[in-house]
């Protein structure tokens, strides 16, 4: 049978690093003017204060007031002072002016119940959070006074909300209007991604390198735009570039070391890992990808320790109970790692790896019907999963029932699974090649789909 390969895990960022918090409530509360939720009550008393002192009609001074209390609450909110300030280069006369507005219908409303979201304060109502979300989703919110700054604050709402079709159109409309700031064709390029549109996102990476070659997040972001299209190499260089600009930025690190992961070059992504792990000890997902890395080595005592650690950090870590499963399963601890691997599923029955890994083990123990059926319930969620059709075949091998196995094997063949070297080899098909009927029935099919020049050099 074959194990799936557990591939180190790659991470990137919604939007470029420090710009703005990814929780859809506060960023539509940023672009209102509103710091959190819970700080729409203090603008309403803020606008009532207004109203009913002189110095509402001092602008200068009403501005002043505003301002410093929009970026005090963003700073609260960990917003760097920078980006809080980004946020205040709208007009804000106009901005100020046309929120009290809309803000007027809530006098109107009756009072809501406090909202038991821990990330809601108490003072914020299920009413504020629900009208804050209706503001943008009925577009209610006047768009002709945007600047380039404002489409960009929206575009981060909307990327923040999943509506990314939307967040697309605001970026378009933020560069229309100043087409050099290197924040919006990165953001561009994040929401690209996620619509799947890789190449289109890497043209607008590039752009934001054009206009700021020292970010590192944008570096960042594009390495993880290239290694989802399989441009490791590329997104390497990227990698380099942004940790050249940022040397202690862990998740560079980590992500470099997946690219050397897919590259094969294991030994220089341990070196990442562990460079990450001193960076950020305390994160489960390099204590995995270690492990991965030194699984690659054949040094399964250690990548079990390295599993073993990412699960001390996060007991939840499905992958971390797969890879632990491996490496007792190597290491010929089958009963253990058959324990681990259906821990692993409790938490997410989902990853097909689990699958593949549990009938491995099962058949390690003598469970050949069990493995069989592992596989078939695999099998009905993914049908033409190449790794599992040759795996049925191995395991139907196994119970001497030949004629079906033949079949499985070719099935998963025609579909592209082409370690020929492994039906030739392995253990588990001893007595199917052995088999007098079925033995050159199997050489035959092996002849039929090996490409002519893998032929030659296997010598078949």
């Amino acid at each position: 049978m074959v194990a799936a390969g557990a591939g180190a895990a790659t991470g990137g960022t919604a939007v470029a690093r420090g710009e703005w918090p990814s929780d859809p409530i506060v960023q539509i509360g940023l672009f209102l003017g509103v710091a959190t939720p819970a700080g729409l009550g203090g603008w309403l008393k803020l606008r009532d204060e207004m109203r009913t002192t002189e110095a509402t009609q001092d602008s200068t001074f009403r501005e002043r007031i505003a301002i410093s209390d929009e970026i005090g609450g963003l700073r609260d909110k960990g917003v760097d002072e920078d980006d809080a300030r980004l946020l205040t280069r709208l007009d804000f006369r106009k901005r100020l002016d046309e929120r009290l507005a809309q803000f007027e219908l809530l006098d109107r409303a009756p009072t809501g119940e406090v909202s038991p979201d821990p990330e809601v304060t108490t003072t914020a109502t299920k009413l504020e959070v629900d009208e804050l979300r209706r503001l943008l989703d009925e577009s209610r919110l006047t768009t002709d006074i945007l600047d380039a700054r404002g489409w960009y604050l929206r575009g981060n709402a909307l990327l923040a909300a999943d509506r990314n079709e939307d967040a697309l159109t605001a970026f378009d409309r933020a560069i229309a209007s100043e087409p050099d700031v290197h924040q919006v064709h990165n953001n561009r390029g994040t929401v690209l991604g996620m619509l799947g549109r890789f190449e289109e996102g890497d043209v607008a990476y590039r752009r934001a390198i054009e206009l700021s070659p020292e970010s590192s997040s944008t570096h960042f972001n594009r390495g993880v735009s290239l290694g989802r299209m399989g441009r490791w190499k590329d997104a390497l260089q990227s990698y380099d570039r942004a940790i050249e600009l940022q040397p202690s930025d862990s998740p560079a690190h980590n992500n470099r070391g997946a690219a050397l992961s897919a590259l094969e070059r294991h030994d220089e992504a341990l070196a990442e890992y562990d460079r990450t792990i001193e960076l950020k000890p305390d994160q489960a997902g390099p204590h995995l990808n270690r492990g991965m890395a030194l699984s690659q080595l054949g040094r399964h005592d250690e990548s079990l320790a390295a599993f073993d650690e990412a699960i001390t950090i996060d007991p939840t870590n499905g992958p971390a109970f797969n890879g632990r499963g491996d490496e007792l399963a190597e290491l010929d601890r089958a009963e253990e790692a058959l324990a681990a691997l259906d821990h692993a599923t409790e938490l997410d029955r989902d990853d097909p790896r689990l699958g593949r890994n549990r009938a491995i083990v099962l058949a390690a123990l003598g469970r050949y019907r069990d493995a069989l059926a592992e596989i078939e319930q695999r099998l009905e969620l993914s049908p033409d999963d190449e790794v599992h059709l040759y795996n049925r075949g191995v395991a139907l091998a196994l119970l001497k029932r030949y004629a079906e196995a033949l079949a499985s094997v070719e099935r998963a063949y025609e579909i592209g699974f082409d370690d020929f070297e492994l039906a030739e080899t392995h253990p588990y098909l001893e007595a199917l090649r052995s088999d007098p009927e079925y033995g050159p029935k199997l050489r035959e099919l092996i002849a039929r789909y090996r490409p002519a020049d893998e032929d030659e050099t296997a010598g078949h």
